[in-house]
Order: C-alpha cells, then structure tokens, then sequence
C-alpha cells in the first residue's frame, strides 16, 4: 500500500541512531519522502552514509545531543522553506542508573541529563516547530516499554519517557483543531547489529538477552525496521483518524505471564492439579 509520503517534508531528530532513527530515514527515503535529518555524529560515520548521495536526505551533524534545539532552529532556517508534513523524534537518551555497592546513585544531576534529552528537548522542539507543520501534519515521539514495566535500576530514563505521555497528550489536544496528529511508539528490546556483535563477546549478557527474548509471545528481541515501520506508518496521511495514541511494539513481552524458558510445562500443570 502506497503510504502517500512522497515528497512530504519530513524531520527526523536521532537520525544516526541505530535503535530507530536511521531505520526511519531510510524508509522515508524509499517512499520518496523529503528528510531533513539531525544526528549527533557525521554522517559518513552512520549506517545513513550509503545515502548521503541521496537528493532527498539533507543531513546536519549537530555535535551533541544538547545542542539540538538550538542546531535544529538554525538547521531548518537554513535549509527549509514552506511547512512541515511530519517530524520523528528518535533522539534519547538511553541506560542505567549508576550502581555503587549494589545499590542505585540517583542524583539531581543524573536525572536531569536523561529529562534534557528525552524530554525538555522535545518540548522545545515542539514549541519551535508547531507553527510549521501543515495541517492533516504528523508527530510521532519514541517511547519505551520501560515507561510500563520497571527493571528497578533505569529510574532517569523510565521516568523521563513516562513524562513523555504528558507532553503527548497535551499536543494531541492542542494540535487536533488543525487535524494534526500526535502519537508515540513504545520499543521493547531492539537487537541491533552493533549491539549483537557486542554481546557475542559477552555470553553471560547473551544469554539474558535471549531469556528476555524468550518470554515474549514471539519468543524473540525485535529488529529497528519493526520499529521504524510503525513510526513511518503513522506519518502517513493514510493514519488520519489516529491521535494521543501510544503504540507498543514489543513482540508481545508485556502479556507474558510468566518466563517461558524459567517456568516448565509439567510444572504448571502440576499448579493447576493442585488448585484444581
């Protein structure tokens, strides 16, 4: 099915990102959609460089995640003339609580670096470019499932995704009167292939990638182009009575019950006679 973005005008923040971003300017780029694309590192050093000769993708290197309210302003003033059919926000930041004697180090300081980039930016962002997307336009935000399920040590990246279905929400409804749409996609585990070939060096972390795979329905971690697809499917037009909506893509880990792989069959049969 035709997704109807070609020739739409389309910023894409994350864009060197792995997880999702570069997936999605590569799909964007094979429906003919026009990209203005931000990434923190030169072009020629992301999976993006074997289409850097592409007419359609206008690429910026914009240093450092901190700077991408400020570099994205003075991008699209130089570059963008006209309105805006839909941004991707792809840029996050990622991991864990430091952990010191096994316990979580949670500071102001650690929280604030996760709620700049995942949050604040976005916000501003939205704040600069709002006046600029067209009618019947579309946003589309990433989130995480983490925002739903706690691993315990990811407090400054889960709580400031979880603030993102506020700033979601609120641009839903100020936004709708222009038939413009806001919408989030959520991400489980996302196995890139830098990320594979980091763990084929680490089999403990091997293994509880796979145990984590293997509790979903799917039985398995997802790849960044069933990601992409989602965000890409809800830029296009085709998507229009679809709004405030947060969209899990997680190969089905969130209506696991239990671990499949930690749980025997006979075992839970041996439960169910007993409560029989």
């Amino acid at each position: 099915m035709d997704l109807l973005l070609k020739d739409k005008k389309i910023l894409v923040t994350g864009a060197d990102d792995d997880y999702a971003g570069s997936q999605v300017v590569k799909d964007l780029l094979n429906e003919g959609s026009i990209v203005y694309a931000l990434g923190e590192k030169p072009v020629e050093k992301t999976s993006l460089k074997d289409s850097s000769g592409n007419k359609n993708l206008i690429y910026k290197n914009i240093n450092h995640i901190e700077n991408l309210v400020d570099y994205s302003k003075e991008f699209m003033d130089s570059y963008f003339i006209g309105k805006l059919d839909g941004i991707a926000f792809c840029h996050e930041k990622r991991g864990r609580d430091k952990i010191k004697e096994g316990k979580n180090i949670v500071t102001y300081n650690s929280l604030d670096d996760f709620f700049k980039t995942n949050v604040y930016s976005t916000i501003l962002m939205m704040e600069n470019f709002k006046d600029k997307i067209s009618g019947g336009g579309s946003v589309v935000m990433l989130g995480t499932i983490e925002s739903k399920l706690a691993a315990g040590f990811t407090i400054g990246y889960a709580s400031s995704k979880s603030a993102l279905l506020g700033v979601l929400n609120n641009y839903a409804m100020q936004l709708g009167e222009r038939q413009i749409r806001v919408n989030m996609v959520s991400k489980g585990n996302i196995l890139t292939k830098e990320k594979l070939a980091l763990l084929e060096k680490n089999p403990a972390t091997m293994d509880l990638t796979n145990r984590f795979g293997g509790r979903a329905a799917l039985s398995r971690n997802l790849v960044p182009e069933e990601v992409s697809f989602q965000i890409v499917n809800l830029l296009s037009p085709r998507n229009s009575g679809i709004t405030g909506q947060d969209i899990l893509i997680d190969a089905g880990f969130s209506i696991a019950l239990y671990d499949k792989g930690s749980w025997p069959m006979d075992a839970i049969e041996g439960y169910r006679r007993k409560d029989s």
